[in-house]
């Protein structure tokens, strides 16, 4: 890990279980704590890349706040409607 940190930067590495075949050697839990392990010495910053920022780049997906931040925008909100019969007050 600390090659590929130091040749590629945590920005171009993501975190893959390799799920369900390296749970054929440990359970999921150990895998995701041997990664955690292997990023200790990085980052804040550093381990977020490596565990969802670079995913998110390459696959095109929102961080969960801006996601929500995008539904606030589209949805109105419910309530009560002078002019509909089932929602009039």
């Amino acid at each position: 890990m600390g090659v590929a940190c130091t040749a590629c930067g945590p920005e171009r590495l993501k975190f893959g279980s390799g799920r369900p075949v390296s749970t054929l050697a440990a359970p999921y839990v150990e895998v995701l704590d041997s990664a955690r392990l292997l990023t200790v010495s990085l980052d804040a910053v550093e381990r977020g890349e490596v565990f969802g920022g670079t995913a998110r780049r390459v696959y095109g997906i929102r961080a969960l706040s801006e996601a929500a931040a995008g539904l606030r925008r589209h949805v109105r909100p419910v309530g009560r409607s002078p002019g509909h019969p089932f929602l009039a007050g």
